[in-house]
């Protein structure tokens, strides 16, 4: 009785290409779901490390990293936003947490943090921060946390009370009889009610410069009224 030999199944073109699309396919699952995620965390951390290190050089690339794996990263702007707080790049730093709010316009947290990040002297973009969340949920639509802690940080009513002064002041000086000392008391009190309006409307002037304008204004009226 002979010996049967079992015949090879012969696989075809057909086969050996799906074959190979599940292979491709699995990998670049296995790349997304567990390389990817790896690579974040690996540059976020080394990121926020160099930030504490004071690495801010370093910091920037490892953020870099991360905004390359994922371009809409809003943690990984704020990363680089401190860093580039860190050499003082006011350029930058308002690059990226404009970027960052622009992915949240609405979220209230995201601003607090934006904020929590950029230092007092970069007052301007703090400004832009406030302005765009406050035109995307409407002023009267935000938190009392962040009336509080951001629209009332200063008393400015006896400013406000001094604005009012100094421009019924302004209106009842005349300058029609050429004389040149009311001309330029007129003149100083229009430089500094625009002044003081910019800090009454303003966000982030402490209470020293709001009491130190409220003077300037007083004494400027006073003189007026001593006159």
């Amino acid at each position: 009785m002979g010996i049967k030999i079992k015949k090879r199944t012969l696989l075809t073109p057909k086969k050996i290409g799906l074959a190979l699309v599940v292979v491709v396919f699995s990998s670049i699952i296995a790349y997304k779901q567990v390389i990817i995620p790896k690579k974040y965390s690996k540059y976020m951390e080394l990121g926020k490390q160099n930030i504490v290190e004071e690495n801010y050089r370093q910091a920037i690339k490892n953020f870099e990293d991360v905004l390359i794996i994922d371009n809409d990263n809003i943690d990984a702007m704020l990363g680089l936003s401190k860093s580039y707080v860190g050499i003082n790049d006011r350029k930058k730093v308002k690059e990226y947490v404009i970027e960052a709010q622009s992915l949240d316009m609405g979220n209230e947290d995201l601003v607090l943090q934006i904020l929590d990040i950029i230092p007092e002297n970069y007052r301007e973009t703090s400004i832009i921060v406030i302005e765009n969340y406050l035109d995307e949920v409407g002023y009267e639509n935000v938190s009392e946390r962040f009336q509080l802690t951001v629209l009332q940080m200063t008393n400015k009513d006896e400013l406000n009370e001094y604005i009012k002064k100094a421009e019924a002041i302004y209106k009842k000086v005349s300058t029609k009889n050429g004389d040149k000392e009311l001309h330029e008391y007129k003149k100083a009190l229009s430089l500094y009610i625009k002044k003081s309006k910019e800090i009454e409307h303003g966000y982030f002037y402490t209470q020293e410069e709001v009491d130190r304008m409220t003077e300037v204004l007083k004494s400027t009226v006073m003189q007026y009224d001593e006159a």
